[in-house]
């Protein structure tokens, strides 16, 4: 790990969120979080993707992923909703990579841990759709996600 000192936490209050690299970590005040939601209350909520943006991610994904997707799809999952899924797990490490910068490590260090965040993903097979009401499967979703996020933490951040 390299001998530089992260930034300081502000004092004030706020969240750290990714930058408009995704690489690295930049703090918004309480102040501009509440200017940021009053712009944008009109769309809070999103649309599912057209089918070719579906399709076009679908290309993209790794080996692991494309198992982990046909075992979602087995399970009786929606592109949309896998897509979705995997979105907030990238997000995930996306965060964990910019926490990790924002301590100092190398870029090295980084994909290492990066790649050991991506292992062991927790099992998912209680996932199942249509056996519950969706806001069953919802919420059985987010606990999932909770589980899968404190992993991800522990494993690269040493931290839950």
């Amino acid at each position: 790990m390299a001998d530089e000192q992260p930034p300081s936490v502000p004092s004030r209050e706020g969240l750290w969120i990714l930058d408009d690299t995704g690489k690295n970590l930049k703090f918004l005040s309480e102040e501009e979080l509440d200017q940021n939601a009053t712009e944008t209350t009109d769309n809070m909520i999103p649309g599912e993707p057209p089918a070719e943006v579906i399709t076009k991610y679908n290309s993209t994904l790794t080996s692991p992923q494309k198992k982990m997707r046909d075992e979602l799809r087995d399970l009786g999952w929606k592109d949309a909703a896998i897509q979705n899924l995997f979105t907030i797990l990238e997000d995930t490490q996306r965060y964990n990579c910019a926490k990790l910068r924002q301590k100092g490590y190398t870029e090295a260090e980084i994909q290492r841990l990066d790649a050991l965040g991506n292992q062991n993903i927790l099992d998912f097979s209680h996932l199942k759709r249509g056996l519950s009401s969706t806001a069953d499967e919802d919420y059985q979703l987010q606990l999932y996600l909770l589980d899968e996020v404190k992993r991800r933490r522990l494993v690269m951040l040493g931290e839950e």
